[in-house]
């Protein structure tokens, strides 16, 4: 399970923060490459285009997980990337972890990568693309496999997942209480936070 990191943007944490409307105008660029660590459940209910699928844990848990950061990062410079945008549910757990890993696994072999995380995470990105005007339709453009019946409506949250909103639920977190927390993937890494106030089901 992920700690929640609280980080510079920049600085000693090496990493920064991408804007979603920066990213819609990278996506694709031989030179960036996205890295998607959600989980596979999270994943695929939708991925931005290009993506690559490393879950947090793959790189973070387990006796591999050296071996695999390791190999992420040989693959990136092989491919010729010089930036690596880590996408991860709100940019609040996950993300930053894997950034601030990547950034120094970097430092120490010698190897030149910008490292940034997605600000707002994926949950940023879908709500971008449900907007209006062009960024929108460029963001909905963007979207792989997107699947919106993962998906509801919240009054201040957006676009979250279904399976977040029953999360919280099942923890007993009173409702006044979920409209106010801040989204903290530390929790539940595989469907991150959810907020109450939300349709479940198709026909709300």
């Amino acid at each position: 399970m992920p700690p929640k990191l609280v980080l510079e943007e920049t600085g000693d944490a090496g990493w920064k923060e991408m804007p979603v409307e920066e990213a819609i105008t990278l996506v694709g660029h031989s030179k960036l490459q996205i890295v998607d660590v959600r989980g596979a459940e999270e994943y695929a209910s939708g991925y931005i285009k290009g993506s690559k699928h490393v879950p947090y844990e793959d790189l973070m848990e387990g006796p591999d997980a050296d071996n695999n950061a390791s190999e992420l990062l040989g693959s990136l410079k092989a491919a010729g990337s010089e930036q690596v945008l880590i996408v991860c549910m709100y940019s609040q757990g996950r993300g930053p972890t894997i950034a601030q890993r990547l950034t120094t696994l970097a430092e120490e072999t010698g190897i030149h990568l910008e490292v940034s995380i997605l600000d707002g995470g994926f949950h940023g990105f879908v709500n971008k693309a449900q907007g209006g005007g062009a960024e929108a339709k460029a963001a909905s453009d963007l979207l792989v496999g997107f699947k919106p019946e993962h998906w509801c409506m919240t009054p201040k949250r957006g676009l979250v997942q279904v399976n977040a909103v029953l999360a919280v639920k099942e923890l007993g977190v009173p409702e006044e209480a979920a409209e106010q927390r801040q989204p903290d993937e530390s929790q539940a890494p595989q469907t991150s936070w959810g907020f109450w106030s939300c349709c479940t089901s198709k026909d709300k």
